[in-house]
């Protein structure tokens, strides 16, 4: 594992470049040492995150989630791989496109039994974390 940890970063302009930095060094130290290449992790105190305002009105619905919950949509039902790294934030996003209309009970139950069916016998890298909020 590698674990860094910064001052501050600007999140948009400076943690693409400090990852990509740190996962390179990361990649040679284990190539020259022989071992396997484990967690890439970054720790700052003052994070630069850029603010967003939106109009939210009645009927409105929104999702927050952790990169977790992609992860899992790139699995199959045994919990192995089976999507290209990368490729289940886009799957995630056209499954709630696909299930928009459908009450947020029955849309939060059908995402628990979809991690529940991936990661019965393989337990997730990452944590799984997902909100989904509807505008009374």
């Amino acid at each position: 594992n590698l674990a860094w940890n910064q001052r501050s970063v600007d999140t948009c302009c400076g943690l693409p470049q400090n990852i990509a930095s740190y996962a390179l060094l990361l990649h040679l130290l284990s190539k020259e040492s022989n071992l396997k290449e484990g967690k890439l992790i970054g720790f700052s105190k003052d994070v630069d995150y850029p603010e967003e305002e939106y109009l939210l009105e009645s009927g409105d619905r929104f999702v927050i989630y952790t990169d977790g919950l992609w992860d899992i949509w790139e699995r199959d039902e045994t919990g192995h791989q089976s999507l290209a790294e990368g490729s289940g934030e886009t799957e995630l996003i056209n499954w709630f496109y696909k299930n928009w209309d459908l009450e947020i009970d029955k849309m939060m139950e059908e995402i628990d039994t979809f991690i529940s069916k991936r990661t019965r016998n393989i337990a997730p890298e990452d944590d799984i974390t997902y909100l989904v909020f509807a505008v009374r």
